[in-house]
């Protein structure tokens, strides 16, 4: 087995922090809508949206990562559904396309806070630390073609809770 090496410890999301990756979802306070164009707007012509809803089991134990994905078609959106802090890490990628390991970031959402990563992102899918929690998801796909992508990671990183 592999001993997993202690990894970045996660930063708070904002969107300064977030925005080479995507947008932060989150109502700013004021009576109305919030549109958030990147959820439709970064999706490849042929695609069709589809909406399903996760559950994320609770972590037991360490948090480990050991892989990550991109999904080349479309921007992805989660949604939390319960008051929840979720975690998920994101990365660059390099010229050739791979992901950039060194500069994987670990990313704490606190309650009510959702993403939309962009068309391409490296990104861990979302944990949740805590709690059982379910999570609506949209994104696009072409009927007969998956969109992902998979990249693991040549060790585990374990991340501090």
């Amino acid at each position: 087995m592999t001993v997993p090496r202690i990894g970045p410890a996660p930063v708070m999301i904002s969107d300064e922090v977030f925005a080479p990756f995507g947008a932060v979802i989150r109502h700013d306070g004021r009576a109305g809508r919030r549109h958030l164009p990147l959820a439709h707007d970064d999706m490849l012509p042929g695609t069709r949206p589809l909406l399903w809803v996760n559950r994320l089991e609770p972590v037991a134990g360490d948090i480990l990562l050991s892989r990550i994905e991109r999904h080349p078609l479309s921007a992805q959106s989660f949604m939390p559904l319960a008051s929840v802090t979720l975690l998920t890490a994101v990365c660059p990628s390099l010229p050739d396309g791979r992901p950039d390991l060194g500069r994987l970031m670990p990313v704490l959402l606190p309650p009510g806070v959702g993403v939309i990563y962009r068309r391409g992102v490296w990104h861990h899918g979302l944990l949740s630390p805590d709690r059982r929690c379910d999570v609506a998801v949209l994104m696009a796909r072409k009927s007969d073609a998956e969109d992902t992508e998979f990249h693991d990671l040549p060790y585990p990183l374990k991340l501090p809770r």
